[in-house]
Order: structure tokens, then C-alpha cells, then sequence
């Protein structure tokens, strides 16, 4: 290949930083994963796309990818869907305490109805309560109460 001519795009390759602490051995040391360009297959609509992933990475983690990145209405969807889990998790995250387990079990709860195993789940912690389901829209819905009574025992 001559220093005037353009490299094919599946012998293209990038660097990507990695986080220090991803480098066996040397924590401090920046490491560069190579990013090659593959074929995968979208797991809905069946659709062969050129994508982008680490160097070493297998068939299945480029038909993931190409999934990922695909523009069929199923893969939106799903996209949508997992979108709406992340942020009802980063809601719990900032709602709920990691040292008293209540967030792994408000996650659970949001997990368990969010894919129908369950239709909802109430949760009573302190004056706190929860319900969790979800709408006909498939959106993750979470109802909060807070009740406080003033009841005087003699």
C-alpha cells in the first residue's frame, strides 16, 4: 500500500484510551484498545452491518454491537426499553441506601415487573410506600406515599 492511497475500511483501526485501572499490572499506565471494523448481524431483523469493536472481540460481541447500533423498530424498542431500566435504576441509586440493601431490593422490584415476571410490587420502608409496575406503555411507573400519623400512646 503507497502513502497515497487510502486503507480499505475493514483494515481500518483506532485507538481507544482505556482507564488505568483496566491495565493488568501497572494501574497508573494508559492502555489503547484497538477498535477493528467487523460484519454482525442484527438479532431482529437479520440485517448484515460494518461495526466497531475491540480487537479480539468475538462473532457474538459483533452481532450484539450491530444489534445495538441497527435502526429496525424491534432493536429501537429494545433500545427504548433498556434506556428506561437505566434510569429507573439511576433513580433507585439516588432514592434509596446501599448500606441497609434496600436499593438491591427496590432493583429487583423494578427488574421483576419491568420484564412481567410480576405485575407490581409494594414496598414499605420507614413512612415510605412504594408501588412498582408498569403503565400500558410499557414505561416503568413508581408510585410514592409518604404517611405520617401523630398517634399518642399513654
Amino acid at each position: 500500500m503507497n502513502k497515497d492511497s487510502e486503507p480499505d475500511e475493514l483494515e481500518k483501526i483506532e485507538g481507544e484510551v482505556l482507564e488505568p485501572e483496566t491495565v493488568p499490572g501497572n494501574p497508573n499506565a494508559p492502555a489503547v484498545r484497538k477498535m477493528i471494523q467487523r460484519s454482525g448481524i442484527c438479532k431482529y431483523c437479520h440485517q448484515i452491518r460494518f461495526v466497531e469493536i475491540p480487537e479480539g472481540a468475538t462473532p457474538e460481541q459483533a452481532n450484539e454491537q450491530a444489534t445495538e447500533e441497527c435502526d429496525c423498530d424491534e432493536a429501537i424498542r429494545q433500545r427504548e426499553r433498556k434506556q428506561r431500566m437505566q434510569a429507573a435504576g439511576e433513580w433507585a441509586k439516588n432514592v434509596f441506601s446501599k448500606e441497609t440493601n434496600q436499593l438491591q431490593v427496590v432493583l429487583c422490584a423494578i427488574r421483576a415487573t419491568f420484564e412481567g415476571s410480576i405485575d407490581y410490587v409494594t414496598l414499605k420502608i420507614g413512612k415510605h410506600t412504594y408501588k412498582v409496575d408498569t403503565d400500558s406503555d410499557g414505561m416503568i411507573r413508581i408510585r410514592t406515599t409518604y404517611r405520617e400519623s401523630d398517634e399518642e400512646t399513654f
